[in-house]
């Protein structure tokens, strides 16, 4: 059987679509492989951008990693990860 491979993100964001307004992203990774050394691995997502000023933003992240292999139990982990960013944008003047 061929791994199982999916990952949704759902971003909301209140009002029109635009970068000066602050957002909500929730979703994840899903992989299943069932064959020579089954594996399950899952990452669930939440991300929060803030506008700071008309071009820079803020986000806030957290990821939970889980892989699990079912002959291998030694080597299943838990991870919660936090990340931050900067982001800046530069749009070009036509």
């Amino acid at each position: 059987m061929k791994p199982a491979i999916g990952t949704v993100l759902l971003r909301l964001q209140p009002g029109a679509w635009k970068p000066d307004k602050p957002s909500l992203g929730l979703g994840g990774t899903l992989y299943v492989n069932n064959g020579s050394m089954p594996t399950r691995y899952n990452v669930p997502q939440a991300r929060v951008t803030l506008p700071v000023s008309k071009d820079v933003g803020v986000n806030a992240e957290w990821r939970w990693y889980s892989p699990s292999e079912s002959l291998y139990p030694i080597e299943n982990f838990a991870s919660h990860q936090l990340l931050s960013s900067l982001a800046i944008r530069r749009v070009r003047a036509n």
